[in-house]
């Protein structure tokens, strides 16, 4: 896989979602994922989600992978440093895209705007982003997480 930056989406049914959370760019030991249910979120959980919520996230350090449920399909939406690994058609044809990453600012655990049962003790929490080449417009920004002993 070349090292090339990509934005695209996808719209897939359950079992090929499934199949793509199978693939070795997203099951890593590096994966992380974050998932909104109707009533709560479950964040920055290690892993790839046994179950999917409507709405999640699975993170790596070159990839994002956003997806909305709706109906009985899933729509992707894929981020990432390595270029198109899942197929995906590219938001833009004639856009050239270009990548930044910088570490991200978090809230104390006092903060009330966000739900309490988020935990990032040991996670260093980072962000890409996607930037269009010819504007230098900034049009996605994505997690990525390390651990803090990682570097």
């Amino acid at each position: 896989m070349n090292n090339q930056v990509f934005v695209g989406t996808k719209t897939v049914n359950l079992l090929e979602f499934q199949e793509l959370l199978k693939h070795e760019f997203i099951k890593t030991d590096k994966t992380y994922y974050f998932l909104n249910w109707v009533d709560k979120v479950e964040g920055f959980l290690p892993g790839v989600p046994e179950q999917l919520a409507p709405e999640g996230q699975i993170f790596t350090p070159q990839l994002e992978l956003r997806w909305r449920k709706q109906g009985d399909d899933y729509n992707l939406l894929l981020l990432s440093r390595i270029g198109n690994f899942g197929n995906c058609q590219p938001i833009k044809k004639d856009w050239q895209w270009k990548h930044e990453t910088r570490n991200a600012h978090t809230y104390p655990r006092t903060e009330t705007r966000f739900p309490r049962t988020i935990k990032a003790n040991n996670l260093k929490i980072k962000q890409h982003y996607f930037i269009n080449k010819q504007t230098s417009t900034i049009h996605f920004v994505a997690l990525t997480i390390e651990k803090k002993d990682d570097k």
